[in-house]
């Protein structure tokens, strides 16, 4: 899909470039996918009414890296990932000029020394603009192309640009795969809509920098199926989208007709825009930014979500009462917190396994700190008791109360024991056991 992707964010230049402010709602794109499931007849054409191929965008259109594509964070080769996937790729073009309109219509070809082959005849549209068409796909693209269907290409586009459609400014786009149409700018623009937006500032290459954030809310699909984040970088989605299940908790959340639902963030900025790399496939940031940049991002969702969030929450926290309840020696690891407090701090994720195995390692070690201040204490009576009272102090009126019920447990546990000792069935003095409680 990298050309099509390529040819469709030349025709929004295009159109831009054209009719200015007035590109919002106005002209055209046509998508054409022909023959979809027929690698030796499939074609794809993209054509829009834009400017044309007038002097300036020919000139650029002939020499990689150009200025012009770079002052619209473009990179001035995106023509040439074509020949990664067709062999044959043809454009039509028609523009303005003094006389009229004057018409291009040629090959581009990098294997021929020409590169350049012009035809005569006249476009197949009317008025100015550009089409272009790509045949003939690589023999290893063939398997891919036989299972292609209009479901996919339309997705595969709504994601790459969805910057643009969160942002309602987009002309009319229409794609058309094999004879069925949609209307994708339309269809799209309904769906991704920004429910939240701002700013936030991280630290890429030891440096502050300032990201925008644009959250949406949309139905589950099968193509956008998990809350995640997208980066974006000259207008379109860039590298694989990021999992928020493990930062939210949930793959996907229920509103409240229990219909499912996903939060998709969308985050740019300058820094974005100086770190993506030649091909415009992924952004030059380590993974340890990236993950900064996932956990503001989940940050922020919480606040939105956080009717979603209090669900969660309160889940973990029946979980937990629950195995508590079994294992009452595990509130020592909480520490003086609260269960709520407690179950705040911790991951969305987490089960009541992480919780518990989490608290026993806390109880094991304030069981060491409590039995190091012990052994300090019992140097000195007085230190003894007022350690004895801070600590107990310390524990919090739900924790002394399990610690309460702890203990007398433990000292009817130990009464029955001695019981046991004393005799056995015959009412004769047992053997000398050893009884660990």
């Amino acid at each position: 899909m990298l050309p099509i992707f390529e040819a469709l964010s030349n025709c929004l230049h295009s159109i831009e470039t054209k009719l200015g402010n007035a590109a919002i709602g106005g002209g055209h794109i046509a998508i054409q996918f022909h023959n979809t499931n027929d690698p030796k007849n499939f074609l794809v054409s993209v054509e829009d009414d834009g400017i044309g191929l007038n002097d300036e965008n020919f000139r650029s259109f002939l020499t990689p890296f150009s200025g012009l594509k770079l002052e619209k964070r473009g990179r001035g080769f995106g023509r040439f990932i074509a020949f990664k996937v067709f062999e044959r790729i043809h454009y039509q073009a028609r523009d303005q000029v003094d006389s009229g309109l004057r018409s291009r219509t040629f090959r581009f070809n990098i294997y021929d020394r020409r590169e350049i082959i012009f035809f005569d005849g006249e476009p197949d549209f009317s008025g100015t603009g550009v089409k272009v068409e790509f045949n003939e796909p690589k023999e290893e693209w063939h398997e891919i192309i036989l299972h292609l269907d209009a479901s996919t290409i339309s997705d595969e586009l709504a994601e790459h640009f969805l910057p643009e459609f969160l942002k309602g400014q987009l002309p009319e786009i229409h794609l058309e795969v094999d004879g069925v149409v949609t209307h994708l700018s339309g269809e799209f623009a309904t769906l991704f809509n920004a429910t939240s937006s701002g700013t936030f500032v991280v630290e890429i290459d030891k440096k502050p920098e300032t990201l925008n954030y644009t959250v949406s809310k949309i139905p589950r699909t099968r193509r956008f199926n998990q809350n995640s984040l997208m980066f974006s970088a000259g207008g379109r989605i860039v590298g694989v989208p990021k999992d928020l299940g493990q930062k939210l908790g949930r793959p996907f959340f229920l509103d409240s007709n229990d219909e499912k639902y996903i939060v998709v963030a969308v985050i740019s900025g300058e820094a974005f825009e100086k770190r993506l790399n030649d091909s415009r496939t992924s952004i030059n940031i380590t993974p340890k930014e990236i993950e900064t940049i996932v956990t503001k991002v989940a940050e922020v969702i919480e606040e939105t979500e956080s009717d979603q969030i209090s669900k969660i929450k309160d889940a973990q926290r029946k979980e937990l009462s629950s195995a508590l309840v079994e294992n009452p020696i595990l509130r020592m690891g909480l520490k003086g917190e609260t269960l709520d407090e407690y179950v705040r701090k911790k991951p969305n994720s987490w089960g009541a396994d992480q919780f518990v195995s989490d608290l026993a390692l806390k109880r094991y070690r304030r069981s060491e700190d409590i039995s190091e201040s012990i052994a300090k204490a019992t140097e000195s009576e007085q230190a003894y008791f007022e350690e004895i009272r801070d600590l107990v102090k310390d524990l919090g009126e739900e924790k002394r109360d399990a610690l309460a019920e702890y203990v007398v447990h433990r000292r009817k546990v130990i009464s029955l024991v001695e019981a046991a000792r004393r005799f056995d069935n015959d009412e004769k003095l047992p053997p000398k056991t050893r009884y660990i409680i």
